[in-house]
């Protein structure tokens, strides 16, 4: 109950059975793996997702503002400095690459050095 009711559950396989295993996110073996899964994965998530979604708004921040300073260039006539296969291509390379090579090659730093500070988790919470 307390799993499903969880926003991420995190199960461990012992002897009492491995039922809260099946309804579990995160399935550890031993309650010393729970140390490593909350900082190294939690801290390197936020860190990740906080900069995506900046990412995102930076991206289509430029995209618009490079409409209105061509609307301004065209003098109100309507047309667009984009073309529909463009914008396409646009939103596919810029939104599907690039977060994917920042989730695979972004760390904030080591995960050893995350283990023995801890306190390098409480930087994201605090916004730096």
């Amino acid at each position: 109950e307390m799993l499903k009711k969880a926003s991420i559950g995190v199960g461990i396989v012992g002897e009492e059975g491995s039922q809260a295993a099946s309804a579990a996110d995160y399935v550890i073996s031993q309650f010393r793996y729970l140390s490593p899964l909350v900082l190294n994965h939690g801290s390197l998530c936020f860190d990740r997702l906080s900069k995506v979604i900046l990412y995102f708004f930076y991206k289509n921040i430029v995209a618009v503002f490079i409409n209105v300073l061509f609307i301004f260039w065209s003098g109100f006539s309507g047309t667009s400095i984009f073309e529909k296969w463009t914008l396409s291509l646009f939103n596919v390379v810029f939104t599907a690459l690039l977060p994917l090579a920042v989730g695979i090659l972004d760390q904030k730093c080591p995960r050893r050095q995350l283990l023995l500070e801890p306190r390098l988790y409480a930087d994201g919470q605090r916004s730096r």
